[in-house]
């Protein structure tokens, strides 16, 4: 009798510490993960393999009114597949994770139809301080103590809610890096224009000035061409001046400044025009241009000609505005006195 109770007592020993190194190979795998399905493929698998489990699935919370179906039996499911309940049209579902609360499938009629697949399950919330991330469903050999599966939601609440945390760390890791690129931009492109100023200070050749301005939005910048017009006051045509990138021969194009509506727009009004507000490419000689931003090269009283860039990213924009107004007052002054001494 003594010796049938040691073996007994044996065998519980056990089966708790193979339960033990269940939890123990789960720590180790799971607690450095971020994504949730991740640690809930994990989770389904160790109650497939370790915890005499013969069913389960591990449902999800998403966008707080629905739970979705994440793992059953350790592998992910998919697609199609992948079932979704509202929270509010299931009572086993509020239970659940409103209420943070164990359920046994005899108390609700509607598991035969939720959970077709389960003949005796029981329902255990996955939760948080905060709120409850899901839950876990499962069929158990009917000899195994509910006690530890209970165990094992809590212990699985803890990981998950690691788990979310290693993802908010990643997301704000990720904002920093951007900010980083960002501000790293920013300050080569402010350090470009700082050297252009000094470059053309003392400049008094209206042509030096608009290379300068053409090579460095393509050079520095990182615009894909540039292409530099001046307006003749006696023709109101736009006559090539400067290139970067493309149109070898650009002294010899000239364009009408009425013929295209985006260069119309930017020379009657002054401002910045783009692709984005047109649905057709402009065309600069034999060049077509499709994605295009033309920045009007203004004097105080009058639009002097432009600056018209290709561009592969939005975020240059800017700098090259600042390029232009800058080299826009000293055109200003170098034009007028050219027109004096013209005069």
């Amino acid at each position: 009798m003594q010796e049938a109770l040691l073996q007994e007592m044996l065998m519980t020993y056990k089966e708790i510490y193979n339960q033990l190194v269940s939890l123990k190979h789960i720590v180790y795998s799971s607690i450095i993960l971020s994504d949730p399905t991740s640690v809930a493929t994990i989770f389904s698998k160790q109650l497939k393999e370790k915890l005499n489990v013969t069913r389960n699935s591990i449902w999800l919370v998403e966008k707080k009114r629905k739970v979705k179906e994440i793992v059953c039996d350790g592998e992910i499911v998919e697609g199609k597949n992948a079932r979704i309940i509202d929270i509010e049209s299931s009572e086993i579902c509020k239970k659940l994770v409103k209420e943070q609360l164990m359920v046994w499938n005899s108390s609700f009629p509607e598991q035969k139809k939720l959970f077709p697949d389960f003949k005796q399950p029981i329902f255990l919330p996955i939760k948080t301080k905060v709120a409850t991330i899901g839950f876990l469903v499962l069929e158990r050999d009917e000899a195994s103590d509910t006690e530890i599966y209970q165990f094992f939601a809590h212990f699985a609440s803890m990981i998950f809610e690691i788990a979310l945390l290693h993802q908010k760390v990643e997301e704000q890791q990720k904002e920093v890096a951007e900010m980083n690129q960002i501000l790293s931009l920013q300050n080569e492109q402010l350090s470009t224009l700082y050297h252009v100023g000094l470059k053309i200070i003392g400049m008094s050749n209206i042509s030096q000035v608009l290379d300068i301005m053409a090579k460095t939005s393509v050079t520095d910048l990182k615009a894909k061409k540039a292409f530099v017009f001046i307006l003749d006051k006696k023709t109101n045509m736009l006559k090539g001046v400067s290139s970067e990138g493309d149109l070898e021969n650009i002294s010899s194009v000239v364009v009408d400044p009425y013929s295209l509506p985006a260069i119309k727009q930017s020379l009657e009004s002054g401002r910045i025009s783009n692709y984005s507000d047109y649905n057709s490419p402009i065309k600069l000689g034999e060049y077509l241009s499709q994605n295009y931003v033309i920045f009007p090269i203004r004097g105080k009283d009058i639009v002097h000609g432009f600056l018209i860039i290709e561009i592969e990213q939005e975020d240059i924009i800017d700098s090259i505005s600042i390029l232009v107004n800058y080299i826009s007052m000293i055109l200003d002054k170098l034009i007028i006195q050219k027109d004096q001494c013209d005069g």
